[in-house]
């Protein structure tokens, strides 16, 4: 199982001579499935600072659906960058691009 972004760098804070000891975290608060959630994609890339960062690793720790949304984000972001990138003619970018203006517009109504 791959390391989570937490354990990654308190592995570099030891490996590099740091103490992994010298700044204790604020303890993990409780977080809802809704919370976790909007903060998925930050987790998944690593872009969590490390309060909310502990919170979410705690949730996930008890939390197997939310465990499994993010076992999904990663497969799904590495299938992402394995893709090639395919452009659609301007006729049609622009014609799907009017598409999905006029149905945002529509559903602010």
């Amino acid at each position: 199982m791959p390391l989570t972004p937490r354990e990654l760098a308190s592995s570099s804070e030891t490996s590099a001579g740091g103490d992994a000891q010298t700044a204790p975290s604020a303890p993990a608060r409780s977080l809802t499935c809704a919370e976790a959630a909007r903060r998925l994609w930050d987790y998944v890339d690593a872009r969590l600072p490390e309060t909310p960062l502990a919170d979410v690793e705690a949730h996930l720790a008890i939390c197997a659906t939310c465990a499994g949304h993010v076992a999904f984000a990663r497969v799904m972001r590495r299938a992402l960058a394995e893709t090639s990138v395919v452009t659609a003619p301007d006729e049609r970018h622009t014609a799907l691009r009017a598409r999905v203006l006029t149905a945002m517009n529509e559903t602010r109504r």
